[in-house]
């Protein structure tokens, strides 16, 4: 018979739950939730304003109520906490049509199969922005904390660029929402800081807010946290307590691996915000690195295709005794073409018998892909997504550039490696020039 454990606990008090170690399944609740810089660390969110809308998906976003007349060069937005429940659930109503919704959710790469997280009921799920410029010059931003539609009971508020947690949170607001636990609609508050930059007069938002929870199984301790805002509902699994200025390489994806003492248990989300979760245990590998999953540590899952250059097959599994670096990237992803140099270089110092790159693209030139890679230079293989020659089941792309870099023994060693760092890992690797 499989047991459950719920995990409710505070943290503030270091109260322990003690899981049996005959567990089948964990089930834990991140009940506290705290203000401040979580697991991901300072990270800025670009938000594209309502001027960049289509008119369809306008007409679902709130029509907003007295916008400060004080304020000059207006700029709209509507962000949406859970864009898959936004659209899903005004599909559902009868504002999107058909065809409109399944389009979105092809394009987004959402799982139409698993809609166990949504609900058809109208969530208030955006939030809603307008930023302006004073009489005295100053930048300034306004959010609908009431989720009501109407600025007119919303303070103004400066806004600056900060990395100073203690000025992040009593400079940002807090927004009424709701969200879909998995059995029911309920309401709580989420975080947002206006960021501005005044060398760059670039505007983006931070959510410095996150859950957490506490257990200890067999004889070690764990944290376990998640970001209040994390559309891929990853969780980060730390040992005794958090460290939250760099754990990327900690970061657990829905149907990922974790390994608690030795046992190993997948990971699935149980609400859309990420306060439930649940871990079931897998049967332990007979090697530490035999589960397959795009994970650190783990064996990396196949992708095999076909080069978009000169239409030869290339098989990630042929390439053991390598080491590969994956780029997974877009055609219109301004940061994934930052980066080509940097791919270039390493390309050209690596020896090539050590080392092989594979670029998989997310083609949005309207079928002139290789046009597109000619110009560019790309040198080393690219195969392309969405297309059925393509083979690369058990990766979870939600961003570009997401990157990975396996051993010769198909390992995933690292993780988004970005600039230079790519090089310095090869040269600490002391692979051969």
């Amino acid at each position: 018979m499989i047991t459950v454990f719920s995990l409710i606990y505070s943290l503030t008090n270091y109260a322990q739950t003690n899981v049996p170690i005959n567990v089948e399944q964990i089930e834990i609740i991140l009940n506290e939730k705290v203000e401040g810089i979580g697991p991901r660390g300072l990270l800025r969110i670009g938000i594209s304003p309502k001027n960049k809308m289509d008119e369809l998906e306008l007409t679902a976003c709130p029509k907003m109520k007295n916008i400060p007349a004080t304020l000059s060069n207006i700029v709209e937005y509507c962000f949406y906490l859970n864009k898959f429940q936004f659209f899903y659930q005004n599909y559902r109503s009868g504002v999107f049509p058909k065809d409109y919704f399944f389009n979105e959710a092809t394009k987004q790469k959402w799982n139409l199969k698993d809609t166990i997280q949504l609900t058809e009921k109208n969530l208030k799920n955006t939030i809603s922005i307008v930023t302006g410029i004073d009489s005295d010059g100053n930048q300034m931003y306004i959010v609908d904390t009431q989720n009501n539609s109407d600025f007119g009971d919303d303070a103004v508020k400066i806004m600056i660029s900060s990395h100073k947690e203690e000025e992040i949170i009593s400079n940002s607001f807090s927004v009424d929402i709701d969200y879909f636990d998995g059995k029911s609609v309920k309401k709580e508050t989420q975080l947002i800081f206006g960021d501005f930059s005044q060398n760059s007069k670039v505007v983006s938002f931070r959510f410095p807010q996150f859950r957490y929870s506490k257990f200890k199984y067999k004889n070690k301790n764990y944290f376990v946290s998640a970001e209040s805002l994390n559309d891929q509902q990853s969780i980060f699994l730390l040992n005794e307590r958090p460290c939250f200025s760099s754990q990327n390489d900690k970061e657990i994806k829905p149907l990922q691996f974790v390994e608690l003492d030795g046992d190993y248990f997948q990971y699935f989300p149980k609400s859309s915000n990420s306060e439930r979760i649940l871990l079931k245990k897998v049967p332990k590998p007979k090697e530490e690195t035999s589960l397959v999953a795009s994970q650190i540590a783990m064996i990396a899952p196949e992708i095999m295709g076909v080069n978009i250059l000169d239409n030869l097959k290339i098989s990630l599994n042929s390439l053991k005794g390598k080491y590969v670096f994956l780029d997974f990237w877009s055609t219109t992803c301004a940061p994934c073409i930052a980066e080509f140099p940097n791919i270039k270089e390493v390309y050209e110092k690596i020896d090539r018998n050590q080392l092989e790159i594979i670029g998989i693209v997310e083609d949005r030139t309207g079928g002139e892909i290789k046009e597109f890679i000619q110009n560019k230079n790309l040198i080393w293989p690219n195969i392309q997504m969405n297309i059925k020659s393509t083979t690369m089941q058990g990766y979870s792309i939600k961003s570009f550039p997401t990157t990975y870099l396996i051993d010769p023994n198909g390992v995933i060693i690292a993780i988004n490696l970005r600039g230079n760092d790519l090089l310095n890992k090869l040269q600490f690797l002391k692979i051969k020039k």
